[in-house]
């Protein structure tokens, strides 16, 4: 892949993968596989583990930000919870609608 010659500027050891990782975003603006792939041959460690360390942190992308379609953020329920809002589910997601008289009620219903 191109536009990796910085991967020379890190030591080759296991403790660069997240300064590369970091790196590879700011040049990319997302975590491409090839550059993944070079990362992981460069500091001799599986890519599962390069992908590993990349998924488990929030701030790194595997798309361009102008190509990510969809997102599914996990929903907490509090709204229904608090009873004051009709609340279906909808592909884990709710959709809230008001009460006419803005009183929940002790069943949730």
């Amino acid at each position: 892949m191109e536009d990796l010659g910085y991967l020379s500027e890190y030591p080759p050891e296991p403790s660069s993968l997240i300064p590369l990782l970091q790196r590879t975003q700011e040049r990319f603006g997302y975590l491409p596989r090839e550059a993944l792939e070079e990362i992981a041959n460069y500091l001799g460690i599986p890519l599962s583990r390069v992908y590993g360390v990349a998924t488990f942190y929030a701030q790194f992308r595997f798309e361009p930000l102008g190509e990510i379609r969809h997102q599914n953020l996990p929903w907490n329920g509090l709204p229904c919870e608090r009873g004051n809002h009709d609340c279906t589910g909808h592909n884990g997601r709710a959709r809230h609608r008001r009460r006419p008289d803005d009183r929940g009620r002790a069943d949730n219903t």
